[in-house]
């Protein structure tokens, strides 16, 4: 559903918080000159000020961004020097891992550092060697 905005305030600050709240269609009075009185020449713009308010507008519908976020080429290039999980000591099959374990080094080749929380407490499946990257199928 589109939401509109009947816009009755001077300047254009109204309009880049509507943009951000999601507005999509504007109502905005205008005037081609201020002095020629008229009951809503006081709320009104004039050309170059309804230029600002449209700018004001798109730049704030533009500084937004976009819900559907791709992997740009360039970030994905520079992915395998982002850091991640590895696991930094040995462990047994059936240990515990610990926060002793797991450490944030490069590549980005083991889980997202975000999952070192999901890691804690799980036991591995079978023997890891020190340096191994980190990833779910080797723990329960």
């Amino acid at each position: 559903m589109l939401v509109g905005f009947s816009d009755h305030t001077m300047g254009t600050l109204a309009a880049s918080i509507a943009t951000a709240l999601g507005c999509a269609a504007f109502e905005k009075h205008f005037t081609t000159d201020r002095a020629d009185g008229g009951i809503d020449s006081a709320f009104s713009l004039d050309a170059g000020e309804l230029k600002e308010y449209c700018d004001a507008a798109k730049d704030a519908f533009a500084s937004i961004g976009r819900a559907d976020i791709e992997v740009s080429e360039s970030e994905a290039a520079t992915r395998q020097f982002r850091r991640s999980l590895y696991f930094v000591k040995p462990l047994v099959a059936g240990e515990t891992v610990t926060a002793a374990h797991v450490r944030s080094i490069r590549p980005a080749n083991g889980l997202h550092t975000k999952h070192l929380k999901d890691l804690i407490g799980r036991k591995a499946k079978a023997a890891i060697e020190a340096g191994t990257p980190t990833d779910f199928a080797l723990v329960e």
